[in-house]
């Protein structure tokens, strides 16, 4: 896949987005291991 960037705005905006979905996904699996935990 090849990646074409404008500007380093533009690079900076993406890594952010991605940064974000990865924290967000990783909190939400996270809960998900605590909340089995506790019903089992």
């Amino acid at each position: 896949m090849q990646l074409n960037w404008d500007s380093t705005e533009e690079l900076r905006q993406a890594i952010h987005t991605y940064i974000d979905f990865y924290n967000n996904h990783r909190i939400k699996m996270g809960l998900k291991r605590q909340l089995w935990n506790i019903v089992l």
